[in-house]
């Protein structure tokens, strides 16, 4: 596995952002961020998610996904106990099961309005 995926190599002291799907930002906040944040890619791992997760994630506490991911289910989430936050790079919501996250107390940021002519 390279180091973009592995919780453990190089980004050891840097807190972990677990990314779900390919958020068009992601390029942009690897550059601008790498010195502070280690960015899981379960995407570029042979591990089957699942094991991916309990292998790599279960410190993480940011999770950020793109528009079209359908991954956060209550038992991925089982695999994320320490999540604490969820961005997602969509305006809508509609993708997100957010009474589990509620539920969870985990918090979702997302950009409401980004599209919007007042925006």
């Amino acid at each position: 596995m390279g180091e973009e995926t592995e919780g453990h190599s190089n980004g050891n002291d840097l807190h972990q952002v677990l990314v779900f799907g390919s958020p068009w930002v992601l390029p942009a906040l690897q550059s601008q961020f790498s010195n502070r944040f280690h960015f899981l890619l379960p995407s570029l791992s042979d591990l089957p998610l699942l094991q991916f997760l309990s292998s790599y994630a279960q410190s993480t506490q940011a999770l950020l996904i793109s528009s079209s991911c359908s991954l956060v289910t209550s038992p991925v989430l089982d695999f994320l106990p320490a999540l604490k936050l969820l961005v997602t790079t969509s305006t809508g919501v509609d993708h997100i099961d957010l009474p589990e996250l509620r539920r969870r107390q985990i918090a979702i940021a997302y950009v409401p309005d980004l599209y919007s002519e007042d925006g």
